[in-house]
């Protein structure tokens, strides 16, 4: 007769063993009302420490992305994944390439669906561009961004937030994460 713990390990170890591809999963996010820092735990790739209080609204599978909003209306999405994961992904590229395929690549997508794309800060010697996608009721600054071998995905959209207020908010979400 098996042992219990040792089906469970058994069970643990083929469910592993299956896997093929891993994605992000968020699995919670709490309110820190000391710290005033709203925490998405997310799976397996770290936590994502966001300022302010923030509640998650939607999950979008196909961007591992994490939608939340705050009480003044200003939405983000947070999405924190590895490299490899993305068809701009090639084993010899560094940070700086990476993320430079990133946005030439997404923001070809979205052209190609008639947005107007605007780079806005180039910083991909310190590992992330910030880029706007305009549009009809579309005014939505990115932050893609890469270190670690993982790629940071961050979007701001907000209606009372200034553009500057929007990039600020997106570059410290960068480097506190």
């Amino acid at each position: 007769m098996i042992s219990r713990n040792y089906f469970f390990v058994l069970v643990l170890f083929v469910l592993t063993a299956c896997k093929s591809h891993q994605a992000s999963v968020a699995i919670s996010n709490t309110y820190d009302p000391v710290t005033n820092i709203t925490t998405l735990i997310q799976v397996p790739y770290g936590n994502i420490a966001i300022p302010g209080k923030w509640i998650e609204v939607n999950f979008n599978t196909s961007r591992q992305q994490t939608f939340l909003k705050n009480a003044d209306s200003v939405s983000i999405a947070v999405g924190k994944n590895p490299q490899k994961n993305y068809k701009v992904h090639s084993s010899n590229q560094n940070d700086k390439q990476f993320v430079s395929a990133f946005y030439k690549w997404d923001s070809k997508q979205q052209k190609h669906k008639g947005e107007i794309i605007e780079l806005l800060n180039d910083n991909s010697d310190n590992g992330y561009i910030i880029w706007r996608l305009k549009g009809q009721n579309i005014n939505t600054i990115f932050l893609c961004g890469a270190k670690k071998s993982l790629f940071y995905n961050f979007v701001c959209f907000s209606p009372t937030w200034t553009d500057q207020q929007r990039i600020q908010f997106l570059v410290n979400l960068f480097y506190t994460n």
